[in-house]
């Protein structure tokens, strides 16, 4: 088949799990210290089920970012929310 070719098309159509995709951009916030995007993408992952076994995490995560940022209220918020849900998971 001939470059251009529209029957030549080939299609990929590989499903990426929404949890690892904002894992794979996490991982590169927490390389360059960028808070800004930490606490936009925690809040991504915290919005989906697939987030809601890693909870604890996410949140201790982000009262980090938060303290990091100089938003302090928030990152006491993040912290209190992080300490309950560990206590939920243990009990």
């Amino acid at each position: 088949m001939p470059v251009g070719d529209p029957s030549a098309v080939l299609v990929s159509l590989r499903c990426v799990d929404p949890l690892d995709a904002i894992e794979h951009e996490l991982d590169v916030a927490r390389e360059h210290d960028d808070n800004e995007a930490r606490v936009r993408l925690i809040a991504r992952a915290l919005a989906l089920p697939a987030g809601e076994p890693f909870r604890a995490e996410y949140l201790d995560e982000l009262a980090y970012a938060y303290e990091q940022l100089g938003r302090f209220d928030e990152a006491v918020d993040a912290m209190r929310k992080a300490a309950d849900a560990v206590g939920r998971r243990a009990g």
